[in-house]
């Protein structure tokens, strides 16, 4: 057997195999190593293919194999530290690596060589032996979007800002194409941003993917919480408004119909206001304790019971009414041939059913 230092070459339509060149040195001349078989370094893995590299050929009577890469400044300056005593690497480009120790630890590492050829390591994610997971990540996806699957989560920063932005999603039954739980949680320099969205469209046509989540869903409800608009919850049928209710930054809470405009208001003074469709008709109430009614065809108050208003005085307006009938039942006035009497049919007969009817209009006969 003999061990060749030597250059991996790609395959041609000529030599379709792997061949590897070994350059002449003072001892022999230029060798060509085919048909390089690669080292396997366990169940699926194996070194990985790299052209124009230094390379490791040991040849053997049978067959060429890939042993692995090398460094050629290090036969000369033995100080590069490549893994840990006792530990394992399997490089995957500069800048990462699976690490495994003795104790039973597994690493994903993010490494870097410094200048004296002492390479830093940084864990990405780690297992002990104590089985506690440990992860420190910028950015995270977990897709769990298949057909046997149930959502997803997302999470990322902003390098700049700071700001992290978490989004989920989850299904409800495999049959729905997309998610039917819907959030997205951001920080922002106004203050948290929260939103969440529930498709409840009747199953299995519900469920459209994330990305048509704001105008795909046929029936959904949305809740959405911020700096600017600190709660607002949406009823919607696609991507139209049907109901909201919400609350601005001072508390005022706001109930309204997207369709017609009925909608009911409250502000942080005590002032109400209700109104119907298109404000046609409207009640507002200051909080001064005024009131105004207000109708564009008019104004119907119904009391089955009996109706009392009373004015400035105090006064009841059916009792102020039963005074003037009385009165003009038992008036008399001046006339030329003296003080005249009572008022005669039909006003004798009118004036006392009047008289009942305001007395009724109170609330009692």
């Amino acid at each position: 057997m003999r061990l060749f230092e030597a250059f991996l070459q790609e395959p041609t339509e000529k030599n379709p195999t792997l061949t590897a060149i070994a350059p002449a040195t003072a001892m022999r001349q230029e060798a060509y190593l085919r048909h390089v078989v690669v080292l396997k370094i366990g169940e699926g893995m194996a070194l990985p293919i790299r052209y124009n590299t230094p390379a490791l050929i040991l040849n053997t009577e049978s067959m060429n194999i890939l042993l692995g890469y090398f460094d050629p400044a290090d036969k000369h300056k033995h100080v590069k530290k490549t893994i840990a005593d006792g530990d394992m690497f399997l490089t995957c480009g500069s800048t990462r690596g699976l690490r495994t120790a003795e104790d039973g630890s597994i690493e994903l590492v993010n490494m870097f060589r410094k200048e004296d050829g002492e390479i830093v390591i940084t864990p990405i994610v780690s297992y002990n032996k104590d089985n506690e997971l440990k992860i420190g990540l910028e950015k995270l996806v977990i897709d769990m979007l298949g057909a046997n699957a149930g959502g997803n989560i997302a999470w990322t920063q902003d390098k700049t800002l700071g700001f992290n932005t978490f989004v989920t999603n989850y299904k409800t039954s495999n049959k729905d194409i997309g998610p039917r739980v819907y959030s997205v949680i951001e920080g922002t320099p106004s203050g948290p941003s929260i939103k969440y969205v529930w498709d409840v469209t009747p199953s299995p046509v519900g469920g459209v993917m994330p990305d048509l989540i704001e105008t795909g869903l046929p029936q959904n409800v949305k809740v959405k919480m911020g700096g600017g608009t600190p709660f607002t919850f949406t009823y919607n049928l696609g991507p139209a408004a049907q109901l909201e209710i919400s609350i601005d930054p001072t508390g005022a809470l706001t109930i309204q119909n997207k369709i017609n405009q009925a909608m009911i208001a409250i502000d942080t003074a005590g002032a109400v206001t209700a109104q119907g469709t298109a404000g046609l008709g409207k009640v507002e109430m200051s909080p001064a304790g005024k009131v105004s009614i207000s109708g564009v065809t008019g104004v119907s108050i119904d009391g089955t019971a009996g109706l009392s208003l009373k004015g400035a005085g105090g006064q009841v307006l059916s009792e102020i009414l039963a005074n003037v009938i009385q009165n003009l039942m038992a008036h008399t006035h001046v006339t030329a041939m003296g003080p005249s009497g009572p008022p005669l049919p039909p006003a004798v007969v009118q004036l006392p059913i009047q008289l009942g009817l305001a007395k009724a209009f109170k609330g009692g006969a």
